[in-house]
């Protein structure tokens, strides 16, 4: 029997427990001006209120750099593309004592530094090109007119009959910490338009863990992978099946292993899909994060972490950028690599425009790293 889901083919099919790679990691003994359309999530207003442009036909074409109100309120970072090689942040103090951290996250909080401090981080390089997101033919690959990677960390896929260019909406990520690259995608969530390339892109940046920020809802997410054991999709190149699963309370944890059709190259994949989000569109508690962002980290590791993680949300700019700005400092607490929030999210801008775009978001980040450090053998 077999059904057909947004972006993929899916067919039951008999389970061979012989083709299972058992998992490496014990997860229990991780510590624990425009209308609105009803596509329109809680996600995308987590993103900017009303200001955001949603997808049209009418428009697509026709974006400009002052395409939300935002941009009269934040400034912007003059350089024009970013450098080939990954500036270093500057590590403000080596080996610093923990409690001096989070003395300094709680003053910033407390004396609504971390207000001021939002608001001058540039939200986006002004003159950065993304002229590859505007051309007609990748436009309709876009879920949103003013979220467009730019030209020079866009994620390049090999060009096809279908997609010209290699475009999707994803770009690299990547901090350097000294002698330590911190490498990941963020993307917007895939488009049934979409589904194909987006698995060309795990296949092709050779992704072993997808960390995915957001419900199921087809409206603000195609269908990309399996959601029942025993079940295989397919896309024009892939077959992607679903091997285990393990729901908790706040998250899922996948193991999918991802075929290539015409051969036998197979490769596990983890997905990490975190579900316990408020009204306001964060998380549930810090808690809950925190334990999610240590298990992707225990899987990144055993992967190897040379390799990228890729991150996504509906427009991969909110929520992702959450997750990966909270990963990156607690691997600096972690490693006494003292380095502002500030000087992070600037660079994260640098890469993908707009990254943890609302004040409280930020807000919410400080809060987390505070009760990492509060709960932690750390201090």
């Amino acid at each position: 029997m077999s059904t057909t889901s947004i972006g993929l083919s899916c067919s039951l099919a008999k389970f061979d427990k012989t083709s299972i790679s058992p998992s490496m990691i014990n997860i229990s003994k991780i510590s624990s001006s425009i209308n609105l359309s009803p596509c329109f999530s809680c996600e995308c207003l987590h993103r900017g209120d009303k200001d955001l442009l949603l997808q049209s036909p009418s428009n697509l074409s026709t974006i400009t750099t002052n395409s939300r109100s935002l941009l009269n309120s934040r400034t912007y970072l003059s350089s024009t593309s970013v450098p080939l090689e990954v500036d270093t942040i500057s590590v403000l103090n080596d080996d610093a004592p923990t409690d001096i951290w989070l003395a300094d996250f709680e003053s910033k909080l407390a004396n609504n530094i971390v207000y001021d401090e939002f608001d001058s981080i540039p939200l986006a390089r002004i003159n950065g090109s993304i002229q590859d997101g505007r051309l007609a033919e990748n436009t309709r690959r876009n879920r949103y007119v003013d979220v467009i990677p730019y030209n020079d960390t866009r994620v390049r896929l090999i060009p096809t009959k279908d997609n010209l260019h290699g475009y999707i909406n994803a770009s690299h990520v990547k901090i350097r910490i000294e002698n330590t690259i911190y490498s990941y995608i963020a993307a917007e969530s895939p488009l049934s338009l979409t589904v194909h390339d987006f698995w060309r892109m795990i296949s092709g940046s050779n992704i072993h863990v997808i960390v995915m920020l957001i419900g199921n809802d087809p409206q603000i997410c195609a269908n990309y992978f399996p959601r029942n054991k025993n079940e295989k999709c397919r896309t024009d190149e892939y077959e992607i099946e679903l091997i285990s699963e393990q729901n908790r309370q706040d998250f899922h944890i996948r193991h999918l292993q991802m075929k290539l059709i015409n051969g036998q190259r197979t490769r596990t994949i983890v997905h990490l899909q975190y579900i316990a989000w408020d009204e306001a569109q964060l998380p549930l508690d810090t808690k809950s994060f925190i334990d999610f962002i240590n298990v992707a980290n225990s899987f990144r590791r055993h992967y190897g972490e040379t390799n990228p993680c890729l991150v996504h949300c509906t427009a991969g700019i909110g929520r992702t950028g959450i997750f990966i700005l909270i990963h990156v400092m607690i691997q600096c607490i972690t490693f006494n690599k003292k380095v502002s929030v500030a000087s992070v999210l600037k660079v994260m801008r640098e890469h993908r425009m707009s990254l943890v775009d609302r004040t409280y978001s930020y807000v919410f980040v400080y809060r987390c790293l505070i009760d990492y450090l509060k709960s932690s053998r750390l201090i």
